[in-house]
Formats: structure tokens, sequence, C-alpha cells
């Protein structure tokens, strides 16, 4: 732009350079060089650049999925200051992306993650064209994929163009354009050409340049116009296909020209003008080459960039060659990379051609290697030589969060080892192939693949070595599910690295445990605890933090006894060897078993508090924010709280690609809107747009979201036939099957509600009775035990009105005691619950008028005062049923007229309707009634709906 002569390019240029330096300065910028390194040329003093981040030259060069990990995040948070800057200034901007089916799953993930952004700007400056061929894209592609993630996005607009081949029509304008004929000359040709090539543009294209170049199409000298004979046009045999017409093409070339595009096709289908003048040595006088073959269009040219016209093209011509030539071609081309990458001159440049958008000399190098295959190493140290090339390309590419070229290299390096032999003599080099292959794998989401590789390594070093891989496999056997064996792999190693815990864990030793480390971090302020975390830190007490942190999520799936006691290790080991970010995890599961054992929530709440610092000094985005706002924030956070910050999480682990989290964030603020009172229509269109999309993603955040549905379509009353095609009884067959206990405690639990709204009691208490007895599941603090508690008291004590029962009396009661025990923490979250229940209690039990009517008096008044629309209308009509018990019948109908309006406004219509058909009120003459009439609410305690604190 700069060059282009126009002055308003030219200050464009600058004011965005400018932008950019402001947005993000020069240390940040020079992290980004061997990213992006054409972004010194947008500065006018690219020298500024000289000298910084080099890859090969930098001490931190260390492959770890943490370090992978903060790349990544620096390198998007980075390109999202770039592209903001770049937005603000007074320009539209257009960015083509093209042949998408192509791109990695990192590179896809990168472009959605910089969508998504930046989605503000954009939204108004910027169009993104991605485009692609639709039949090389299935359901399960990375591109689908992350599409759809494009889709759930509220600020991200898509538009899905599709564009299919030439009509006939087409191809009679493009003939008569080309010939320069009429239409009616040209219809039986244009009719032939498109039966034979389906209107595939190239094949079209070929076709009519080879009818051309065989005379079969020739100018007419009598005629003055281009002629032909239809019969023999139409005789020709095309079998073969745009292949066959290509290489028709290519043979008709001069010998040298057929050589140089030979050495182009072994780059793939593009290639930089500076590369080309490296291989100048390999190949004399390929540049001078170039100008017949982009004037005969089998070459195009767009800036630096030399690319064959169409992918078909560099296709046929690499694979007209036989294998044995393409072979040597490969190892000539590879030899001559990595000699010139090791006399240093390209060390740090960059590249557009080989697996990646960019690749360096050593990553081209080793391209080629690799292509030529293990048989074309001569001896065993040439071997070694070719698999320390994949080493260092491997390093370089995981530094730079492209894991799918990580991954490749480090597993051909391991091709070009023998093994038994190489692990004796060269463990070193055999070591970092296969922990770089392992945490590439991983990263790519290959589990079983970072299994293999891992435990290849632990079979060949010691004991010290292998903390570096058991990251890897405990959080690998996670993802697989295999949670058990993930414990059990987990607590062998902490055993074996000296760490003391009881095989067998009692509520008596978990307590011990506890207390003992509740003692140690009662000696640290907050502050003080995030001073710690400033420290440097013993490498190996990270590595060793890492395993703690590793098999956290299948304890905690799982409902393990050890959870309690991995998180006591990893609070006392940091405060020990000094806290680092890996401990974050550790405070955040100690508060929440201060809570589910010892009742301890200022004791809790400083874990929060402890947790959130650490995060924001290390910038970190991780499971600990989950466990906090799962486990602790319920009890001095509204669900209208939580849900905010949920969709927060949402929002930040879609930017960084974490796809998993992100989906189960977006899950729970979901339930957490559907306790608090949101809108259920709102809940449940976000709920039928994007549940079977969240499914494909994460399994976990689907079931979540499938519970939901079914729970918001019951409220609704949404028709059978129109309902999702979820199940409460399959996903309880699978949940069984697969001996899921998580997912049977919310199946059991939602059944308790649905049961509940549908005036079931019977199944509601049957329901919560199986909830009651599945262990920790019903126990550890979450807000799911808040409305478990709620309503199995409500249950209950209906189910005692109706058949009696002391045990059921006493069951309730412990309810409500538990509920009042949370008001004392937070009346304004639980207060109302409370008052309900204990309404609902002294109504059954005491028969005192005044003080039951109070009770449901005063909780209506809290639920109105916290806007908690639904709870409200929950207590309306338990003060109805209780009115008309007492003979009251007016009064009655007109709680159950606001119970009504309370219902409708929540969007729970099928609830609405319930409660008159079950009373057989007519809503026309309830609608009538008279609010202002009754001397029962005198008090001052005002009844209408339509002015809460809360708008809904």
């Amino acid at each position: 732009m700069k060059e282009s002569g126009r002055p308003s390019d030219v200050a464009f240029a600058k004011s965005a350079s400018k932008s950019i330096m402001d947005a993000l300065g020069r240390d940040s910028l020079s992290s980004m060089v061997d990213f992006l390194p054409s972004l010194p040329s947008l500065f006018d003093a690219p020298s500024l650049f000289d000298g910084i981040f080099n890859y090969h030259k930098s001490s931190g060069n260390t492959t770890s999925m943490q370090a992978a990990e903060y790349l990544n995040h620096q390198y998007i948070d980075s390109l999202t200051k770039i592209l903001d800057a770049v937005l603000e200034l007074d320009r539209f901007i257009m960015i083509l992306a093209d042949d998408l089916q192509w791109a990695d799953t990192t590179s896809l993930s990168l472009i959605v993650d910089l969508l998504v952004a930046n989605s503000t700007c954009m939204s108004r400056r910027c169009l993104f064209v991605g485009m692609y061929r639709e039949d090389e894209v299935g359901d399960d592609h990375p591109l689908s994929l992350q599409h759809s993630y494009l889709r759930m996005s509220n600020d991200v607009k898509t538009t899905e163009i599709k564009i299919g081949s030439l009509s006939k029509n087409d191809v009679v304008e493009m003939i008569m354009m080309q010939l320069g004929l009429p239409r009616r000359l040209v219809l039986e040709l244009a009719a032939v050409v498109h039966k034979k090539t389906s209107g595939h543009v190239l094949f079209v294209v070929q076709l009519l340049n080879s009818l051309l170049r065989n005379s079969t199409i020739v100018y007419s000298t009598r005629f003055h116009c281009y002629a032909w004979e239809y019969d023999r046009i139409d005789a020709i045999q095309t079998g073969k296909g745009v292949a066959g017409l290509i290489l028709s093409n290519f043979s008709s070339l001069p010998l040298e020209s057929q050589h140089v595009l030979q050495v182009l096709s072994a780059f793939g289908t593009q290639i930089d003008t500076q590369l080309l003048q490296i291989l100048e040595n390999y190949q004399q006088g390929i540049t001078s080459s170039l100008d017949s073959l982009l004037d005969k269009g089998i070459l195009d040219q767009a800036g630096p960039l030399i690319m064959f016209a169409h992918d078909l093209i560099q296709k046929e011509i690499y694979e007209s060659m036989p294998l044995a030539k393409r072979q040597l071609l490969h190892l000539d081309i590879g030899k001559l990379l990595g000699k010139i990458y090791q006399s240093a001159p390209t060390r740090g440049r960059t590249f557009s051609a080989g697996r990646s958008m960019t690749s360096s000399t050593i990553s081209l190098a080793c391209d080629h290697i690799d292509s030529a295959g293990p048989q074309c190493a001569r001896d065993k140290r040439e071997k070694q030589k070719y698999a320390e090339w994949n080493l260092l390309a491997g390093e370089e590419n995981f530094c730079h969060s492209n894991f799918r070229a990580a991954l490749y290299y480090f597993d051909k390096g391991v091709v070009f080892l023998d093994e038994g032999v190489f692990w004796s003599r060269k463990k070193k080099l055999c070591f970092a192939l296969h922990k770089g292959a392992a945490f590439a794998a991983y990263a790519l989401g290959e589990a079983d693949n970072a299994i293999q590789y891992a435990e290849r390594v632990i079979e060949n070093v010691s004991l010290k070595d292998t903390i570096l891989v058991w990251p890897v496999i405990l959080r690998s056997l996670s993802m697989l599910t295999k949670h058990e064996e993930c414990i059990a792999k987990g607590i062998d190693i902490l055993c074996r690295l000296g760490f003391h815990l009881p095989l067998s864990p009692t509520k008596e030793s978990i307590i011990d445990v506890m207390t003992k480390t509740d003692s140690m971090v009662s000696k640290f302020s907050v502050d003080q605890i995030g001073k710690l975390s400033q420290m440097d830190h013993n490498d190996s007490a990270h590595k060793i933090m890492e395993i703690i942190d590793a098999f956290y999520v299948s304890c905690a799936l799982v409902g393990s006894p050890f959870l309690p006691l991995v998180a006591c290790s990893s609070v006392k080991y940091t405060l020990e060897k000094g806290v680092c970010q890996e401990s974050t995890t550790g405070f955040a599961t100690f508060g929440q078993f201060k809570i589910y054992l010892q009742g301890d929530y200022s004791g809790a709440k400083k874990c929060a508090d402890i947790t959130r610092v650490l995060t924001e000094k290390h910038k970190l985005k991780n499971i600990s924010h989950m466990i906090v706002y799962n486990a602790i924030d319920p009890w001095s956070n509204s669900p209208h709280e939580l849900s905010r910050k949920y969709l927060k999480y949402y929002d930040d682990m879609m930017r960084m690609g974490e796809s998993n989290y992100a989906m189960i964030a977006l899950g729970n603020a979901w339930r957490c809107m559907i306790y608090g009172g949101e809108n259920l229509s709102l809940v449940n269109q976000s709920l039928r747009d994007r549940t079977k999309t969240i499914t494909k993603h994460s399994k976990y955040a689907g079931e979540i979201a499938a519970l939901d549905t079914i729970l918001v379509e019951e409220l609704i009353g949404v028709p059978s036939s129109s309902r999702s095609h979820f199940d409460m009884n399959v996903l309880q067959a699978e949940a069984e099957s697969a001996k899921n206990a998580r997912l049977l405690f919310r199946i059991h639990f939602f059944n308790v509600m649905i049961s509940y709204w549908r005036g079931d009691f019977a199944d509601a208490e049957e329901s919560s009775n199986v909830v009651s007895m599945m262990g920790p599941f019903s126990k550890l603090p979450t807000i799911h035990l808040v409305y478990y508690t709620f309503f199995r008291g409500l249950v209950l004590f209906q189910r005692y009105s109706e058949e009696g029962g002391d045990k059921r009396l006493q069951a309730g009661k412990e309810m409500m005691n538990q509920m009042g025990t949370w008001a004392k923490n937070s009346m304004a979250i639980f207060g109302n619950k409370w008052l309900l229940l204990t309404a609902e209690y002294t109504a059954l039990v005491d028969g005192k008028c005044e003080e039951a009517e109070e009770c449901y008096k005063k909780s209506i008044e809290a639920a109105c005062d916290h806007g908690i629309i639904h709870e409200l209308g929950l207590a309306y009509e338990l003060l109805g049923d209780y009115y008309t018990i007492h003979g009251r019948e007016i009064e009655s109908h007109l709680c159950i007229k606001n119970a009504h309006e309370c219902y409708t406004q929540w969007g729970a219509t099928s609830i609405a309707k319930k409660i008159l058909d079950d009373r057989g009120l007519d809503p026309k003459w309830i609608s009538n009634l008279d609010i202002e009439s009754l001397s029962i609410f005198s008090k001052g305690l005002q009844l209408e709906t339509s002015k809460h604190p809360r708008e809904w």
C-alpha cells in the first residue's frame, strides 16, 4: 500500500503502522515477527526489529503444554490488538481465504478466534470471505466444526453462498466471449462441452484449450471466424477427465519448462519468489522460465507468490513423475535446504510454501527429506541427522501453536530411528521426539496417540524424567473418560514421588488432612500468597504440580474421595515450594471442600479470592474458574450474577479456542438463567438453536443442555410433536450403561423438578430419595444442591400432607434447616426459599395460622424484592393452597391469580394453565378479581407483579 503512490493509501499505511505500534508496543510486536515475518515491512524503520525474537536463539525454547498454551494465547491476543488497531481506522477491509478445506485445525481455530474476538469492529468495517469445496467438507471436518462456532456467536453474522458448476448457458456465454461469435453459432459446441465437462470450470477451460491446441477448433481465413467439426468434437473421449487434459498440455512444453514445473510441484500449490532465488542453486534458470509459464496460464502470480493456476494442475504434474524420480527430487531439495539452514543465512526466515501457510527453511528441508523416506538415508549417522532436523522443525511449529505440523515432524523423526538401538545410544534425541509427539497429539485431541508416545518414554527413561510426560497420560485418560484408571495412575505416581496419601480414604482421614492444610493456609493472607506466586520456582516443582493438576477432572467427575486429598496435596506442596499457576485448581477445590466438609464459607471465600488473584497474575482461564463458579460463588452470588460470569467465561474460552470449557460454561449459564427466573421462551430459543452443535463439541456440555431443554419444554408446554429429540429415559439408560454417576445424579434431580411441576409428588419423592443415596453428588456444594434441597423439602412436605409419615416430615425439616443455615450466609439468595419451607412446615405441624401465614408473606416479599419471579409465583401458589385449606376462598383465588401472572411472565405457560385447571378456575373470571379489595395484605405487602425491582 505504501508503494501504491496514492496519497490516501500512504497516509492510511502510516496511520495503521502508528496505531499498531501504539496498541502493542515494540516488545509485543517483537514477539510476533517470527509468526508474521512481513510485520517489520509495515513500519518506516524495519531495522527496529533487527535481532529480536528468533526462535532458534530463544532461551525459552521448550516443548511443554503450558508453554504452547501461553504462546497460543499470546498470539491470539496480539493479533486481536493488531486487527483492532487497523479496523478502528476509517477504512473498509475484506479478508479473503481460499481453499479452506485444506486448512488444518490449528489454522481454522485461529481464524475463528480472531473473528470472534474482533466481532465488534469487524461487523462495521470488515468482511471475511472464506471459500472451500463443499464436496470435500463433511460434518466431522474441522471446517464444519469451526463454522458451527461462528454460527453460535451472537456477535458474528455469517452468510452461506453456494456456488455450483457452470450451467449450459454459462458455457455458451464463455465461448461467445472468447471466440467472438453469436449465440446461435456456438450453441451446439457449448452443449457438447458442457456434457463432457459437467460444467467443471477448470475442465471447461482445459478442454477448450486442448481443442484449440490440436486444431479441432481453428480460425477459418475463408469465413474470418473460428470453425469446427461438431462430430469430431462429440467423438472425443474424456474418460480421464481434467487430469488427462492437463497432462496433454504439460507434455507439449519444452523439457526445461517441464522440469521447472516438476520442481515447483514438489513444494505444493504455491511458492514465494525468495525461495525460488534459493532454488536457483539446484535448478539453473528456474526464475527465467517463469514468464513463459505465466503467459501460458499454467502458473499465476500474486505479489511475491508464484502458484499453480489450479491445484489439479500441480497434482497431475507431480503424480506424473515416477515414484523413484519424486523421491530423488525430494532428497536433493531437502539436502540443499538443510545445508543452507546449517550455514545460518536463512535461519529465522520463513517462506510461503510447505505444510503450513508459512514454513521455515528447516521445516521445508524436512518436508522433502520426509517425502523421500527413511530409505534415502545411507547410514545411521544420516538417519540421526534427519531425525534431529525433524525435532527442530517439530519444536519450532509446536511453539508457534501449529500442533498438526509439529506432530508430523516429531512422528517423522521417530520413523528415521531404529528405536531399540537409538534409545540406548541417543536417548536424549528419542526422548525429545516422543515427548514432543505426545504433547502435540494431546493438543490435537488425539488422546490414544498421546498415551502411546508418552508410554514409550516411561518405558525407557528414569522416574525423574517421566515427570514431564505423566501430565499428558493423565489428561489423555481423562479425555477418554477412563477416570478410574487416571486416578489410580495419578495416585501411584504421587506416592512414588514421595507424597503421603491414605490409599483408603475415610471421612476422618480426609478431615485430618484438611485441618493440617488449613493450618498452613491460615498463616498467609491473600496478598501474601499472591506475592509468593511472583517468585522464581524450581522447574521440577512446576512439573509435579502439573501432575497433580492433571487428574482433578477425573476425580471430580466420579466423585472420588481422593479429590480433597489431591487438593490438599496441591495447596501444601505449592506453599512449601512456592505458589505457581498450576496451584489455582488446588486452592479452588480446597475451598469447595471447606464448605462441604467443614461448613466454612468465609474460608472458602478466601480460597476463591486466592484463586482469582493467581489467575489474574498469570492471565489464566482454566478449570479453576469453573470450580469457583460452581462450588463457592453460589453461596454469595445470585443465579443471575453466576450466569453473567459463565457467559463471560464462555466468551473468553471461545476466543482462546478452548471449545470444551466454553460449551460447559454456556450450558451452566443456561442452567443459572432457569434457576434465576429468566424468561423461559428466550432460554428455550437459545437451547434449540445451539444444543445440537454443543453436543458435537462436548458430550458433557451436551448432556447438560439436553436436560435443560427437557425441563424448559415441560414448563413451557411445548407440544410433543414440536419437542426436541431428547428423551430422559434414553439419557438415563446411556448413563447407567456408562456408569456415569454424575449424569445419573442430574437426571434424577431434574426428574424431581419436572415431577414436582407436573404435580406428581410421588414420583418426585421417589427420584429425590434416589438422589439422596448418591453419595457425594447429592452433598457437594453446587448450585444444584441448593435447588435439590429446596425442591426435596417441598416434595416431602407435600407427601406428608397427603399420606403422613414421620420420616418424611423429619427429612423435610432437615432440608428446611439446611436452607436456614445458608440463609444466615445470604438472606438475599436463600431467604425466600427458607421462609417458604418454614411456612410449609409450620402449616403442617403447628397449625398456627398466623405464624405460617406470616412466613408465606415474608417469602413473597423476599422473592419480590430480589426479582425471583418463578419462586414468587410458587410462594403465591402455596399461600393460595393454605388459604383454601382454611376456607378463605377469595383470598386463595387472588393468590392463584398472582401465581398465574408470575408463571406467565416467567414463560411457564404450561404451569400457569395447570394451576387454574387443577382448581377449576376460569381464566377470564380470575383475571377480573379486584386485587385492591383484599384486607389481608393491608400491612403493606404489594401483590402486584408488574412492578418488581428487576425487569423480566
